[in-house]
């Protein structure tokens, strides 16, 4: 083990000639001392002897098969209340090696009975236990979210999302994790447009994406209709709202972290009428290989729209998953756009992102372990006319450990990450603002290559049966300033059934929007700010668990904003102000039987201060409901259905409208020209009409000895209700559309989605 440590220093971490260890970016000398001395503590704390020469150690292994004889892989083994556990490998076997004592054992795996069994360890001695798990059919989960949340998760509002939860809920053509995320209590997407999420207030730049501990940016298909994250590739995802803990970083309102398969699974096609896709996993002795890969084919079906978007993911793992090894990440997706296809010199626009990662990882029974480098892109090409080559990249080296010490659950870990902005832009017909957002100029060129240094130090304390307490510090080193964010949690856990919950914590964010694009973005503008944008937050609420497996929770919040940013009149140049956010989230929902439904209800307020400018944010929705259901039709028949409600988004009106004349041309032959123009009310001043839809989904999952496949029927905006998606004020001024009652009514309406069908197809073999 030693061993494999030193040569992966000799190969990745190269030493200079003065001795120093060279970690792809320059960290100041006191940083770096710090680093290589974590990094040997490290070290000494995981790599320990083979557990049967340890004093007070014992082993239990064996087999675990299914009733029909059939071994089963990848079933999860936890030693109740500790950190031991393991899994099986494909030919059902396992080993575990524990402290001499008592355990209770747990062997689970889904759609099988799990078993619970006490088992005696002896030090030094070996125990056989072989185990047969009975087939238990599964229920079927509507589009709720995971009912089990882990301890150390249960201080947050937290929700596990797995791909069955994702697959129930309808969208546009394939499953959408942000479809998913956007039924959660405290999240809006208000713009049907766009993939962006706004969580209790917050824009979505204020939204910390990782994918397999990568930071991902302004990850959307088709200006966000389609999911980015193919979900056949994806093993689910914990979202964080409001709140999250002090080893993450650092953005201000939410985490959604991603994890992609790490076991064998059967090989999937899925075919649809937007796109097709597949993914394959393979095993070979420690190693372990995952593929995935996606492409839509609309501009094979209409000619007309020439735009296809690809994506693929790829994982490879060498070592056990539980014990050490070496992991290799990778992902990329890319949308291809041609607008004027018959043109001699048409437009391509190209965006999208890349990213690949490889870790070295060591877990035992009370330590676990990793160092990662990772490196992430996102890109906007656009060429010939407007010309849009703009880069964010992204270099990061990462090391985190834990350590299980008596009641005491203590995390700490260090990074640094140097992050290169490269914007180039060049455009005379004003197309660029329509590409991202008002206000951008025609012609632009920045460069800057900022760097972000973190450490983090977490204590998770289980003071008695009913209290546990998470303390924690986050440092950040940025911009030659140092800043720190302290954050304190507490669980009281009155009875088992009923918890309540306090946060108090501080957030950085160290980039920024200052504006975003509303409707139909490719991603709006990140840029570093000079002074960290900082949210105080306190949040507090109760978990109750009802009768009839249904659960209940509702958190109150409130979150002040200082150095808030926006674009000033001197682009990318920002302005600070203030801001602040308030609110509660109600949660129900039932996971179990027949019948499964959830609802979420957000009442939200935010709002921005700018000197003696006072506004609601863009975002900012008073009232969000979702409200969700599943149930089993007929034989197997399984239909689900989402309702949203919200209330209308903030909109700046125009108030009056005039004639502008311009004098062009030169001294000898002048003339003018004349053109409407708008005069603007007081900002966000007037609201859209509330908004209301109703998705509905069928499907059948067929099973053929080992080939299945499942059908899916969705229907996107069932009711055809005439949402607005925002006025188009040239027509609201020139036009009148008659009422049902006869009367004349402004028209300048731009509708949001119609009614839109979708079909597919998923194949398991």
């Amino acid at each position: 083990m030693i061993l494999r440590f030193w040569v992966f220093c000799l190969f990745i971490l190269p030493i200079n000639p003065d001795g120093r260890i060279h970690l792809f970016i320059h960290l100041p000398e006191t940083l770096m001392k710090k680093t290589l001395l974590l990094s040997i503590l490290i070290l000494l704390f995981v790599v320990q002897p083979n557990y049967a020469k340890i004093p007070g150690r014992g082993e239990v292994s064996g087999v675990v098969k299914s009733k029909d004889g059939r071994y089963l892989s990848n079933v999860n083994i936890r030693v109740l209340n500790s950190f031991w556990g393991t899994t099986t490998n494909h030919r059902g076997r396992y080993r575990l090696q524990l402290p001499a004592g008592t355990h209770i054992v747990q062997f689970k795996m889904i759609g099988y009975a799990v078993i619970q069994d006490t088992l005696h360890i002896e030090e030094g001695r070996m125990l056989t236990h072989d185990v047969i798990l009975s087939v238990k059919p599964i229920e079927f989960q509507g589009v709720t979210v995971d009912a089990s949340r882990s301890e150390s998760n249960a201080f947050y509002n937290s929700f596990s999302i797995q791909q069955h939860h994702v697959k129930n809920v309808p969208s546009l053509g394939e499953p959408d994790i942000f479809k998913a995320m956007a039924i959660l209590p405290g999240v809006v997407q208000n713009n049907d447009l766009t993939g962006n999420l706004h969580v209790r207030g917050g824009g979505a730049d204020q939204n910390l994406i990782l994918l397999d501990g990568v930071e991902i940016y302004n990850p959307y298909h088709l200006f966000g209709l389609l999911g980015t994250f193919n979900m056949q590739a994806i093993k689910g995802a914990e979202i964080f709202i409001g709140g999250y803990p002090v080893k993450y970083g650092d953005r201000l309102s939410s985490l959604m972290n991603l994890q992609t398969i790490d076991a064998p699974r059967k090989t999937m096609v899925n075919l649809g009428l937007l796109s097709s896709g597949f993914s394959l996993t393979k095993t070979w002795q420690k190693s372990f290989l995952f593929v995935a890969a996606r492409r839509t084919y609309l501009d094979l079906l209409v000619p007309q729209l020439d735009y296809n978007f690809t994506d693929s993911n790829f994982k490879f793992r060498l070592g056990e998953r539980d014990a050490y090894g070496v992991e290799v990440v990778g992902f990329y997706n890319k949308d291809h756009l041609i607008p004027e296809a018959d043109d001699d010199d048409p437009l391509s626009a190209n965006w999208g992102n890349w990213m690949t990662a490889a870790k070295l990882y060591w877990h035992t029974p009370r330590f676990k372990s990793y160092i990662q480098a990772s490196f992430s892109r996102n890109f906007v090409d656009f060429t010939p006319a407007p010309f849009i080559d703009n880069r964010i990249s992204d270099l990061t080296i990462t090391t985190r450990s834990s350590i299980l010490w008596n009641n005491h659950l203590i995390d700490f870990g260090i990074s640094s990450k140097r992050i290169l902005f490269d914007y180039e832009w060049l455009d005379s017909s004003g197309d660029i603002e329509e590409i991202f957002h008002e206000g951008l100029p025609d012609e632009f060129i920045y460069n800057d290559t900022p760097l972000l240094h973190s450490a983090y130090l977490l204590d998770t304390i289980r003071l008695n049966q009913r209290i546990s307490l998470e303390v924690g510090l986050r440092y950040n080193r940025w911009q030659e300033a140092n800043f720190w964010s302290p954050r304190v949690s507490a669980i009281f856990s009155v009875k088992p059934e009923f918890k309540a919950k306090i946060n108090i914590g501080r957030y950085m964010q160290m980039l920024a929007y200052g504006r975003e694009g509303i409707e139909a973005s490719i991603g709006s503008l990140l840029l570093p700010v000079s002074a960290p944008l900082e949210a105080s937050v306190i949040s507090t609420g109760l978990d109750i668990s009802l009768p009839a497996n249904m659960h209940v929770s509702v958190e109150a919040y409130y979150k002040r904003i200082e150095q808030l940013p926006r674009f000033s009149s001197d682009f990318p140049d920002f302005e600070t102000g203030r801001g602040n956010a308030y609110g509660a989230d109600f949660f129900l929902k039932k996971d179990q039987g027949a019948l499964t439904y959830q609802l979420a209800y957000s009442f939200s307020r935010s709002e921005a201060q700018f000197g003696q400018e006072n506004y609601p944010f863009d975002w900012d929705v008073k009232h969000n409901l979702s409200a969700l259901f599943g149930y089993e039709v007929y034989r197997g028949w399984f239909i689900n259905g989402v309702v949203h409600y919200r209330s209308g988004a903030p909109i700046t009106p125009m108030t009056g409208k005039f004639m502008r004349v311009s004098e062009i041309g030169d001294e000898q032959i002048p003339y003018f020209t004349v053109t409407e123009d708008f005069i603007p009310g007081a900002r966000n001043s007037a609201r859209l009409p509330d908004y209301f839809r109703f998705d509905l989904g069928l499907r059948k999952k067929i099973s053929r000895h080992n080939f299945n496949y499942t059908i899916n029927f969705q229907v996107l905006n069932l009711l055809n209700t005439e949402n607005t998606l925002r006025y188009d004020w040239l027509s609201y001024y020139n036009s009148y559309t008659s009422g049902g009652d006869g009367d004349q009514q402004r028209g300048g309406l731009v509708r949001a989605l119609p009614i839109i069908p979708a079909f597919g197809i998923e194949f398991e073999f």
